[in-house]
Parts: C-alpha cells; sequence; structure tokens
C-alpha cells in the first residue's frame, strides 16, 4: 500500500451499555484494548474514551490485532456468550495524508447506530484498495458485503498460528519428588537443603537478570535447572557481588530465589538487624546494624545446619532483657521446619504472630503464615493471614503478589490476572518474577500474554521516547559548531540506542525513562541557548543605541561619514535578527542569527576605532573654537587696557620726569609692547583659560 496512505481503526464504544456488561470493569477493558492495539498500531492523540482511533500500516495488521485482543481480554475479563456482543461498533477506513477527517471521526454520526456489535465494517476507499494491502499469501482470507450507508461489512478468517512459548522452562524447579520448599518453592530438595540459606541480601540477581533478553534468559534458567548442583556447592562457597554480576547463569539462577526472598533465612537476618521501621527501607543496607549476639550467631548456625546451636541460641535471645523475642520466635520455627516438625512450626509462627509490635513485624510474619498454610493447601487460612497484611498496607507488592499466587492457585485466574497486569507495571521485578514463577503454572499461557504485551508496549514507549530523543539530539547538532557541541549529551544518547538494541525488559525500561531525562536536558540546554542568544541580542542593541546616541550629538558628522553607514548596516542587522528570533527556533535558524550577531558585533568593533577618532576630533576643534574665542577676548582686553595704560601713565607722572614721560610716549617702544601682548600674552593667557574650562567640563 502507498506510504501516503493509513489504515484507520476506529472503534465506537458505547460505554453505558459496556457498563451493563462487564460493570466497573469496563473501564480497565477499554484501557487494557487501547494498549494491546498500541503494540503494532499508534494512537490517534484525538482519540477519546467513547472514539477509539488507531493506525495501521496494514488493513490485515489491523484486524488481527483487534480480534486476537478482543478473544484475549473476553477470558481476561470473564465475558460469557450469553452477555451478548460487547458494545463496540468497528469501522476500518483508508485515509489519505493530509485529508480532513471524515464521518467516521465523528462520534456523533448518525450511521454508528446502523452498526451491529463487534462486526468490523470498511470504507469504500478501504475495500478498493485492499488487495494491494496484503501483508503476505494466505495470512488473512476476507469478504465484502455491502451494508448500506457506504460501508461494507467486513467477514474475516484468522489461520491459527501454534502459540510459541517464551518461557518453556517453568515447570523445571518442580520436577522433584519432594513437598514445595518453603524458602524457594522447588521440589528437588528438603528445606534443611536448600541452596537459597546461603545467600545473602548483597547476593542478589533478580536484579539483574531482567537486562538479559528473554530468549537468553529461558535459556539460561533451562541450564541452570539441570545444573543445580554445581551452582548449589558454587553458592555454599560463597559468593561475591563481583561473581554474580560476571555470571549471567548465576543470575538467573539466584533470581528464581530472590521470587521468595521475604520467606528465606537471609530476610530474616536483615529484617532483624534493620534499624528502620519502615518495609519499603529493608533493603538498604546502611540502615543494618547488627546489635545482637546471640541472634547473629544462631542465624549463623542455622544457615549451616546447626539446628541444636541455633535453637540454644534462639532461647538465650528469647529470655535476654530487651532482647529480639519476636525474630527469635521465628528462628525457632525455621529450625522446626527443617526439622520437619510441623506442629512446632505453627506455634512458633502463631506465637510470633501475637508478639508482633511494629507494622513490619506484623507484615512480615502475616506473609510467613500466608506461605505456610498455602504450602498445606489451606487456602482459606492463606487468604486470611493475607488480610492481616492489608490492614496495614493495602498497596504492599509483596502480599498483593501473593495474593495472585492464592488466586491462581484457588480458580481465580482471571481476576488474579488483572491483578498481575498492574503488579508488572507498577515493579519491574516482578516481571521476572511471573515469567519464572512455578506458581502461576496453572495460568502460564495467558501469563505468558500478558508479558508479552507488557514487553511490547514497553518496547514502543521507550522507542518513541528514543526517537524523540534522536530528533531532539540531531537538532542539537545544528545549533552548535563543532567545538562547542554537548558531546555528553551525544554520547548519552550513543548509549540508549545500545541499551535499546538489546532489548531486555529493564533495558527497555531504562531507555524510556532516561531518553524523557535526555530530552528534558536537551529543553534545558536549548532555552539556556535561547536566553543567551536574547541576552546577546539585548547587549549588541545596547551597544548600537550608545553609539546612535553618540553620533546624534556629535558635532562634525561631516568628518565621518562612514560612521553613519556602519550604523546604519548595524541597525538593518539588528531589525533582521529580531525577526527571526521571533519565529520558531531550531537549529539552522539559530546559526543564522548568530551568524548576523558576529556581523553586528564586526560593525560595533569596528566604529570603536571611529568613534576614539572622532573624540578626538572633537576635543580638538572644540578647544580651538574655545581658544579662538579666548585669544580674542583676552587680545582686545590687553590692548583696551595697554591703550588706556600708557596716557594714564604719562599724565600721572607729570613733569616729575622727563625721561620716562619720553619712553612713555615712543611711539616704537609703544608698537613693541603692543606687538609681545598680542602674539606672547594673550595667547598664554587664552591658552591657560582654554586648558581650565576643558578640564572642568
Amino acid at each position: 500500500m502507498a506510504a501516503e496512505f493509513t489504515t484507520v481503526l476506529v472503534l465506537h464504544a458505547l460505554n453505558y451499555q459496556g457498563q451493563n456488561i462487564l460493570g466497573e470493569n469496563w473501564a480497565d477493558f477499554l484501557l487494557d484494548l487501547r494498549q494491546g492495539l498500541a503494540v503494532k498500531g499508534k494512537e490517534d492523540p484525538a482519540s477519546t474514551e467513547s472514539l477509539l482511533l488507531f493506525s495501521f500500516a496494514q488493513p490485515d495488521v489491523a484486524c488481527i490485532a483487534l480480534l486476537e485482543n478482543l478473544a484475549r481480554l473476553k477470558k481476561v475479563y470473564e465475558w460469557k456468550e450469553n452477555f451478548g456482543p460487547l458494545p463496540l461498533h468497528i469501522v476500518l477506513h483508508l485515509e489519505k495524508e493530509g485529508e480532513p477527517p471524515g464521518s467516521v471521526h465523528d462520534p456523533a454520526a448518525i450511521f454508528w447506530d446502523l452498526l451491529h456489535y463487534e462486526q468490523p465494517y470498511a470504507t469504500p476507499s478501504l475495500k478498493q484498495q485492499w488487495p494491494e494491502g496484503q501483508a503476505g499469501e494466505n495470512s488473512l482470507s476476507h469478504t465484502f458485503a455491502e451494508a448500506g450507508n457506504g460501508l461494507y461489512l467486513l467477514s474475516l478468517s484468522i489461520p491459527e498460528v501454534p502459540r510459541v512459548e517464551i518461557f518453556p522452562h517453568r515447570a523445571l524447579p518442580l520436577a522433584g519428588s519432594f513437598s514445595p520448599c518453603f524458602y524457594c518453592g522447588m521440589t528437588t530438595h528438603r528445606p534443611a537443603d536448600c541452596p537459597g540459606k546461603m545467600l545473602t541480601m548483597a547476593t542478589q540477581g533478580i536484579s539483574l537478570a531482567g537486562y538479559l533478553p528473554l530468549e537468553k534468559l529461558s535459556e539460561l534458567f533451562g541450564k541452570a535447572m539441570s545444573a543445580q548442583e554445581k551452582l548449589a556447592n558454587t553458592m555454599a562457597s560463597g559468593l561475591t557481588v563481583s561473581q554474580v554480576r560476571q555470571s549471567p547463569i548465576l543470575q538467573v539462577y539466584l533470581a528464581y530465589f530472590d521470587l521468595n526472598l521475604v520467606y528465606q533465612p537471609r530476610f530474616l537476618w536483615n529484617i532483624a538487624f534493620n534499624s528502620s521501621s519502615k518495609w519499603e527501607e529493608l533493603t538498604k543496607p546502611d540502615m543494618v546494624s547488627v546489635d545482637s549476639h546471640s541472634l547473629h550467631l544462631g542465624l549463623d548456625c542455622l544457615r549451616v545446619g546447626q539446628h541444636a546451636q541455633a535453637e540454644d541460641l534462639f532461647v538465650e535471645e528469647s529470655r535476654r532483657p530487651k532482647g529480639k523475642q519476636f525474630y527469635a520466635t521465628i528462628g525457632r520455627a525455621f529450625i522446626a521446619l527443617e526439622l520437619e516438625r510441623d506442629n512446632d512450626l505453627e506455634h512458633f509462627l502463631e506465637h510470633a504472630a501475637i508478639m508482633a509490635n511494629s507494622d513490619k513485624e506484623k507484615i512480615y510474619i502475616a506473609l510467613l503464615q500466608s506461605r505456610y498454610y498455602a504450602l498445606r493447601k489451606d487456602h482459606w487460612k492463606a487468604g486470611h493471614a493475607l488480610d492481616t497484611v492489608f490492614s496495614v498496607r493495602r498497596d504492599l507488592s509483596e502480599a498483593l503478589y501473593r495474593q495472585v499466587q492464592l488466586m491462581v492457585q484457588g480458580d481465580m485466574s482471571e481476576k488474579s490476572l488483572r491483578q498481575l497486569r498492574a503488579l508488572v507495571v507498577d515493579r519491574k521485578e516482578l516481571f521476572i518474577a511471573a515469567l519464572m514463577d512455578p506458581q502461576l503454572l496453572a495460568v502460564a499461557g495467558p501469563v505468558e500474554d500478558l508479558l508479552s504485551v507488557r514487553l511490547q508496549v514497553q518496547r514502543q514507549e521507550a522507542e518513541e521516547n528514543l526517537v524523540k530523543a534522536q530528533e531532539v539530539c540531531q537538532d542539537l547538532q545544528t545549533w552548535f559548531a563543532e567545538e562547542a557541541s554537548p558531546a555528553t549529551l551525544f554520547a548519552d544518547l550513543s548509549g540508549l540506542e545500545t541499551q535499546f538494541a538489546q532489548g531486555s525488559y529493564y533495558d527497555l525500561l531504562e531507555v524510556a525513562h532516561k531518553a524523557q531525562a535526555l530530552l528534558r536536558a536537551c529543553y534545558r540546554l536549548q532555552e539556556n541557548t535561547l536566553d543567551a542568544m536574547q541576552a546577546d541580542i539585548a547587549g549588541m542593541t545596547a551597544t548600537w543605541d550608545s553609539f546612535r546616541r553618540y553620533w546624534q550629538e556629535y558635532p562634525y558628522q561631516s568628518f565621518f561619514v562612514n560612521f553613519q553607514e556602519i550604523l546604519e548596516n548595524g541597525r538593518q542587522k539588528l531589525n533582521e535578527i529580531e525577526g527571526l528570533a521571533k519565529q520558531n527556533m531550531h537549529g539552522h535558524l539559530y546559526q543564522t542569527i548568530q551568524e548576523r550577531l558576529v556581523q553586528v558585533r564586526e560593525s560595533c568593533d569596528a566604529l570603536k576605532p571611529l568613534a576614539a577618532r572622532m573624540a578626538w576630533v572633537r576635543i580638538v576643534c572644540d578647544g580651538a573654537k574655545l581658544f579662538g574665542r579666548k585669544l580674542l577676548i583676552t587680545e582686545i582686553a590687553l590692548l583696551g587696557l595697554g591703550a588706556l595704560l600708557f596716557p594714564l601713565l604719562a599724565f600721572w607722572l607729570g613733569g616729575d620726569s622727563g625721561g620716562m614721560i619720553e619712553l612713555l610716549t615712543n611711539s616704537w617702544l609703544q608698537r613693541q609692547a603692543l606687538l609681545i601682548v598680542t602674539l606672547f600674552v594673550a595667547p598664554l593667557f587664552a591658552l591657560a583659560q582654554t586648558l581650565w574650562e576643558m578640564m572642568d567640563t
């Protein structure tokens, strides 16, 4: 089918009628349907609760995705034949790129009321193009029948495809002849011989196994189950965190034991010496402080199978003032478990339940009791024990997952799957737990379908976020010169691309999260860059304004015609820059603005030496004019004074000194005196006055 055409799947949901059939689960049903369709298609932003819009590359892909998801979700939500068809109107339409929305986009259109529930219809445009849209031979058989209103009733036949298990080794832990181990659930050993006793809180594998692709994870699980003796010996010799990180098969094997971490001696040790009262903080190593030697030593003896010594130490701890009686009692319960004294085990668990004071103690003992009763097939008591947990914490994931296991054992598979779906979304470790857990063997197929959809949804989310990050980073590269490019961001993007290619569930989760963080970092960088650009523009404008004001006030503009030309060119470029800065910013536009700013900056740099010369010219010219005025005034004053001084002196001396009078009346002497005053005295006085006045201004 041509690239400009898209197959649009339109689902018109009648929510009121849907609630009459599925009750309060109708909204969850639609949400799960949207997530399932989003695996193969893309939901339109205009999609609403009553009108779901999805785009697909091929019409048969849209039909297969719809029918498979409807069939799966009907089982999950316990739909029965006598309920009647679900109130969904279905139309497939071929939409051309750029074409305005048609009537199928209008949930209030009249033709919807004429369609049958759950029956797919096709528009004429799709019917004409369908043969061209086939994805492969014999993939989907279809027929059309006229239905009126310009629509065709579409009849589909999907060939059955054998289901391929994504994790076929789920039953291997139950291949033994013993009862399920309290600590780990395996039937290949007794609790006293459980390899999980050798583990510590630091040697966990579930946080690492999720980074393995599902195919590799399944393969390694099968190998681990067939090499348990060798792996158990490795664990007994003492594991280090480094060993676990370097061995994928160890990670997978330990991940299985982590499924039941709460029921193992290592968790008892952790909770007993953890100072935090919050359940979520029990896994933090910095909160652990060994403050009871007898309890610590007793747990160590329990680990190596020295039951008598462990019993004595636990009794000693119980009798010690301010001792940890609650945890010592659970330690004695574990001893009874390993010695197969079931009555003592139940007694100690019940006694510990009475002693529990804090919320974490109540939660812990209730989980242990639920585990104990479930292994004894007493599902009512197991569920009742969980009620104690829910009275303290309704949202505790360990209790909710335990409830899922009980639902499966109690033939409540549909309800358990709905609850499991929500748990897997909220906590990534439960994805691996649901994949491996043999207690979910009865619903292995639906669980794998659920996990497959979840993996596809997560892959799509990661891919969408990664594509956005790639587009932004690609645009960001055009914002900066090579020497100034944000290399750290591009290195992060390269790491995300590599991580996405690995395809594991944990990798996809991290890619989705880190790609969002990378996007935020890119946007912050762009915002900071734009702020700096605006500051540069404002700075250049202020500089230009200062030169403009200087030019307007300059009295000798005719001497510097080129100054005005440079000034006008700078203003023109600034106008261009301000206009460009108001547009939607992208890399090439940003580079254009930067080039213009460089030109304006060069213009301003060229004006600076001109302004300096202009300043000197102004000083010289203003000084010359001032000196001329001062000189003229000084000469007039001195000449006038001289003209008066000679007659006055002659009159004042009278006849007392004939020689002096003759000297004063000598014309040659008068001319010489006037010459000296004009050429020397007056200029000196005028220069002094000029310098003094210019220093003041």
